[in-house]
């Protein structure tokens, strides 16, 4: 930042971890509120608004003068007010380019190894009286690694899904350091033992059940106790030093996994009667092994919070191991606590409320801020305090006995003899995914052979990007669709509307795998709307009983991992699942059902037609023109005839070559003029009034016009003609 806009840049590139965080959430608020004016012209009300409008006029006359102050820091000598709107926007242009690349400059020399050294002891809260003295560190290092014998290992029981421990010492030990694979009911090696576990089964907690004999005193405030931040080997040498001069400590883990496939361990925090100690594991992971000297010392106690994960990730990280612990966790429950967390425990024991906000933080940031090391050194801070009051409490609850405090020990042994896992996707993954996930989806067994791809693919992919499989696909997402089952890019993108970039770019591979695992799957168990109707009438008995049948696990529902659930009613008229698409039908009933879905089709396909000729009679009968051959026109006239021979049958037509315009349109049709011969005429004209006036026959007697029987070709209608 530029001293002139702002000068105390200093404290805000301090302050900046505080700043973006906070920012965050105040920056979400904006973007869902911003919705509110989209387009369509729902903003263009609020224009009419006249509050509205100067609130807007106020916002963006502040803003012009915000800019035009900027524009004339970066660049005094060009004067703002001339130019016009192209000028003021190269303007502003040139100055955004001048504090980008200042800023590029700034990080730049942040990213230096020397800078971020010295940046961190700046960013460390200076402890007042540092309990251990700089003349420790030129103290002879403990053993380094590289000098110890290597413990070699049998190839066979090596494997890709079993993971070895990577410990090469072990300090404090009754027993040798062996390798001893565990092997299940079929003679597979599926772990190897714990390398502590003689240890833990002769640990003995007596030591530790003596109620105090002194007052339980509080501890001190942060700002009054003693910080040391452990980044360097030095200060690590003088910690582990001083572990082993004090009887109890405690313990907590900072862990990363949101964007890891396996995880990371950030932060190791240790507080002692003497002070509080945050290690930074990822400047110091090749050394950390040097804590188990103090970590797998029976005579040392080690008070955590709820270890079953913290003792995991330092097996696997760091080869420490834990003996002698008490879970504060464990503690709780025995005491019936409502609320076992550490922020119940803190506010019960110790009248603190603590914000949890940083708790899933990114702690691999480096430096860290002053509220994320605070955090990190109230997770253990407090935890003696509270150790020693439990204990007095589950003495108090036994009445002087020491059984629930001995339950708790034994509790925390177990948790201590946990040994890391690989993780390993099975045939049963996507079923425990299912059960721990389910928010009301009834899956068919299709659903499971699309989910079993989906959980596949979503290891394999985030193994490779050494991503997170949550983060990539979320748990959520990945069950809408295996129940949805999109056949198209608009409904995937439905779906995967929250979805992250690593998912965007490769919706259409997803897709494939829908579609390919829907295609390859047997009809007996495709739904209905992926069959054809040759697909829909077979039933799983035509199935020949050859190996063919089964090429993949996921026909079978019992080899596809779902449960199976019997019961009285549906042992023997139903598969295994219970699912009623799967009860037996025999050919006959199956020949009905399909005889039923041909007549339903055929009822269907001849209202469609009903419905399409009543609308052409009753929408078109009088307008519009038929077009109908001479052949076709002449056999309709002579039924007409038949029907009514008094309607003249040309009535209403026209003749063109080759076809014949039919106009329907409906009106009252006149009588057939008669036809006489000369000799007709002669007899039947009446004889000659005596007035002498001329005689006419009329053809018909409704009809207004008449026409002379002398002369037919000169004669004209006297009525007016029809338009």
């Amino acid at each position: 930042m530029d001293l002139k806009l702002n000068p105390a840049s200093p404290e805000f590139i301090s302050d900046l971890k505080n700043v973006t965080l906070d920012g965050y959430l105040l920056i979400k608020q904006i973007v869902k509120s911003s919705k509110l004016f989209t387009a369509g012209g729902k903003f263009d009300p609020l224009n009419k608004n006249p509050a509205f409008k100067a609130l807007t006029s106020d916002l963006s006359g502040y803003v012009t003068t915000q800019i035009k102050e900027i524009i004339a820091a970066e660049i005094p000598k060009v004067d703002t007010e001339q130019g016009g709107e192209s000028s003021y926007e190269d303007q502003l242009a040139l100055s955004s380019n001048n504090i980008l690349e200042r800023f590029n400059s700034n990080f730049e020399s942040l990213c230096n190894m020397a800078v971020l050294k010295s940046a961190r002891k700046d960013q460390n809260i200076p402890p007042p009286e540092d309990p251990l003295s700089e003349q420790v560190e030129s103290a002879p290092l403990l053993p380094n690694v590289d000098s110890i014998p290597i413990v070699p290992i049998q190839p066979g029981f090596m494997s890709p899904n079993i993971w070895l421990p990577i410990i090469r010492e072990k300090p404090n030990s009754l027993v040798d350091l062996k390798f001893v694979p565990i092997y299940n009911g079929h003679g597979t090696a599926i772990e190897y033992e714990h390398p502590y576990k003689f240890e833990l089964d002769m640990y003995d907690a007596t030591p530790w059940t003596d109620p105090a004999r002194e007052p339980i005193t509080f501890p001190a405030p942060l700002k009054n106790t003693n910080f040391r931040f452990v980044n360097t080997l030095g200060k690590l040498e003088a910690l582990v030093r001083h572990l082993r001069e004090v009887d109890e400590f405690a313990v907590d883990v900072e862990h990363h996994s949101h964007r890891s496939y396996t995880g990371l361990t950030c932060l190791i925090q240790i507080t002692t009667y003497m002070g509080d100690y945050v290690i930074d594991a990822i400047m110091l992971w090749p050394y950390l092994y040097k804590l188990n000297y103090s970590f797998t010392d029976p005579k040392k106690l080690k008070i955590l919070h709820g270890a079953g994960m913290d003792v995991l990730w330092l097996q696997r990280d760091f080869g420490v191991y834990i003996v002698g612990l008490f879970d504060t966790y464990q503690a709780a429950k025995v005491l019936e606590h409502k609320s076992r967390s550490l922020k119940a425990l803190l506010q019960h024991y110790c009248d603190l409320t603590v914000n949890k906000k940083y708790q899933c933080a990114d702690w691999r940031v480096r430096p860290l801020s002053y509220a994320m090391l605070k955090y990190a050194r109230t997770d253990t801070h407090y935890l003696l305090y509270i150790w020693k009051r439990m204990k007095n409490e589950l003495l108090e609850k036994g009445k002087g006995e020491k059984t629930h405090l001995l339950e708790v020990f034994a509790a925390s042994k177990e948790t201590c003899l946990a040994t890391y896992k690989k993780r390993v996707v099975t045939n049963k993954s996507h079923v425990m995914l299912y059960h721990r996930c389910n928010k009301g989806y009834d899956f068919k067994p299709y659903n499971f052979a699309v989910l079993k791809k989906l959980y596949k693919w979503r290891d394999e992919y985030a193994k490779e990007l050494d991503e997170s499989p949550a983060y990539l696909l979320p748990n959520m997402m990945m069950l809408a669709l295996a129940d949805e089952l999109p056949n198209d890019m608009k409904k995937m993108r439905e779906i995967c509307a929250s979805a992250k970039k690593p998912l965007l770019r490769n919706l259409a591979k997803v897709l494939d795998i829908i579609n390919d695992c829907l295609n390859n799957l047997s009809p007996r168990i495709l739904p209905y709307g992926w069959r054809t109707f040759r697909q829909f009438t077979s039933h799983m008995l035509d199935i020949p009983n050859t190996s063919e049948s089964y090429e993949t696990e996921d026909l079978v529902p019992e080899e596809a991992g779902i449960p199976i659930e019997l019961n009285a009613s549906n042992t023997k008229t139903s598969n295994p699942t219970g699912r009623s698409e799967y009860r037996f039908c025999s050919p006959y009933l199956r020949y009905l059902k399909c005889m039923k879905v041909e007549q339903d089709l055929k009822k269907d396909e001849e209202m469609a037609e009903v419905a399409a000729s009543s609308t052409t009679e009753t929408d078109l009968e009088e307008f519009t023109p038929i077009f109908k051959d001479k052949e076709t026109r002449e056999k309709e006239a002579e039924e007409r005839a038949q029907e009514n021979p008094e309607i003249d049958e040309d009535a209403g037509e026209g003749t063109s070559d080759g076809f014949t315009l039919v106009t329907r349109r409906k009106r009252n049709a006149r009588g057939k003029r008669v036809e006489f011969t000369p000799e007709v005429r002669l007899e039947t004209r009446p004889a000659p009034s005596s007035s002498g006036q001329a005689y006419y026959q009329y053809s018909n007697q409704n009809y207004n016009s008449f026409y002379t029987l002398r002369d037919k070709s000169n004669t004209k209608p006297l009525s007016k003609k029809r338009k």
